[in-house]
């Protein structure tokens, strides 16, 4: 998952274990610990949709491709602040 600053051609990429902090206007990562949070089975895009209606967030979705050489591309979420 990538993030872009739209000031900057700043591109975050993330990792699974790692968590978003945007304070000051100023964008950083930190591990997360998995042990204190559970899912309940929603998808990401139902996850992202949901932080885009409570922040100022928007996102892109790009799905998976097929490519030349028979193997897909990897689905790419963008998540920007608006």
């Amino acid at each position: 998952m990538g993030f872009n600053d739209n000031d900057s051609d700043v591109n975050a990429q993330m990792k699974p274990m790692e968590g978003l902090v945007f304070q000051n206007s100023i964008i950083s990562k930190s591990l997360t610990d998995a042990k204190k949070y559970s899912a309940l089975g929603d998808t990401i895009e139902e996850v992202i949709r949901r932080l885009s209606l409570t922040s100022p967030v928007s996102y892109r979705i790009t799905p998976r491709k097929l490519m030349e050489d028979g193997t897909y591309k990897q689905e790419e979420t963008t998540i920007n602040l608006k």
